[in-house]
């Protein structure tokens, strides 16, 4: 993994970096941390422990990194136990900075800071909630009611990973605590992993078009399917639709594609733990959702040059500066998104061209190294000692 020039960390000790997520799920949150670890794992002034909620694929890799990693699980412990868990090695290890990620994290991670009064608190917003309660789960509403007090009163820094996040959200505090890191791959990594071979793919001599992701209900895979219905329906045997990954809706959009009958056209992959093989392949990449903060599998498919379709959202958007390196369609109507599937295929140079262009946009401008330097700065910020008042001159008798 290639280093990447750092602010120095002038002390006698390392800069005592704990990072705190859920790890439950592999997701592009998860991606982000997991690039960040990397990045932090081989700055020699850095020293990084690493809590997660839950065993899972984020563990592992960050194991396999040779990441202090120590798991807190809350399928076994209460909520009350989590917190005087964390709290004790919070007071053992004394971190300089607790960076952490999602509701949960940020309030238990703004709770255990408060019996070390030296650490801070930052936390990165990847995207807007998206947790509905039922009745039965009213109780769980507490946590974002206590989200808001920790960031507001114990937390020093919120970071957005686009400016359409800070935009909407950010309003709740105070602008010095705001700031904006958009997320960050590593190409070469990322190149390396989708060359790793993989099974035949279905469609094979066919336009094939994916959507990657959680398959919840941010992520429309409703409207993937109604566009997989209308283009099948104008071109029929011309196009293999797939949708890679896996969601607490995956029973019910399989159900949907088997009532319909577009069992043969459109593939449902379940999860993997590397798709990039596949989107490697694919003819394009459509992201449906009704918000996001800056997805990683844009990115990923920037790297790979696979041409994306995507809904006019102002993060993606800043990413492919306004349409010139992607097709941006501004209403969630599923003919919209057919039509420009269409007209990228009656303009193949000039999509190959602009993906050339999204690529070399992609390594100057978010390549996770770039994206740790950026934390970097705002944890050496954060990790220095508050500037005492000047004395006032003693006047003479």
């Amino acid at each position: 993994m290639p280093a990447t020039r750092q602010p120095s960390h002038k002390s006698d000790r390392p800069l005592n970096i704990m990072h705190i997520a859920s790890g439950d799920l592999w997701a592009g949150a998860e991606n982000q941390i997991y690039y960040l670890i990397c990045q932090l794992q081989s700055q020699a002034t850095i020293q990084t422990h690493v809590i997660l909620l839950n065993e899972g694929i984020l563990a592992d890799k960050l194991r396999t990194l040779g990441a202090n990693v120590t798991i807190l699980d809350e399928t076994r412990l209460n909520t009350f136990v989590l917190a005087i868990k964390l709290t004790q090695i919070v007071h053992r290890i004394k971190p300089d900075i607790i960076h952490s990620h999602r509701i949960k994290e940020n309030v238990l991670g703004g709770i255990a800071s408060l019996l070390v009064p030296q650490t801070r608190c930052i936390t990165t917003i990847h995207g807007a909630q998206e947790i509905h309660y039922s009745i039965r789960d009213l109780h769980k509403k507490a946590f974002p009611l206590l989200e808001k007090f920790t960031l507001r009163f114990i937390f020093k820094k919120i970071v957005f990973v686009s400016y359409e996040l800070h935009d909407k959200l950010s309003t709740h505090y105070s602008r010095s605590k705001s700031a904006v890191i958009e997320n960050g791959i590593d190409i070469e990594e990322t190149l390396n992993r989708a060359s790793l071979t993989n099974e035949e793919t279905p469609g094979n001599g066919k336009i094939k078009v994916a959507l990657l992701g959680r398959i919840v209900d941010v992520k429309r895979a409703d409207i993937f399917i109604q566009i997989a219905e209308e283009l099948i329906r104008r071109h029929p045997d011309r196009f293999t639709f797939y949708i890679i990954g896996d969601g607490p809706l995956y029973n019910e959009t399989r159900h949907t594609i088997e009532a319909k009958k577009l069992n043969n056209d459109l593939v449902m992959t379940g999860f993997a733990a590397n798709p990039l093989p596949l989107l490697k392949k694919m003819h394009y990449l459509l992201i449906t959702s009704d918000h996001e903060g800056l997805p990683t599998n844009l990115l990923e498919a920037m790297c790979l040059k696979v041409p994306v379709i995507s809904h006019h959202l102002g993060g993606i958007a800043k990413v492919l500066i306004d349409g010139e390196l992607g097709t941006l369609i501004k209403n969630q109507d599923y003919k919209d998104y057919a039509d420009a599937i269409e007209h990228c295929e009656t303009n193949k140079k000039s999509i190959a061209e602009r993906c050339e262009k999204a690529f070399t946009h992609l390594q100057k401008n978010y390549s996770s190294a770039k994206t740790a330097e950026l934390y970097l700065r705002e944890y050496l910020h954060l990790s220095k000692p508050p500037q005492q008042p000047a004395n006032p001159a003693i006047p003479e008798n």
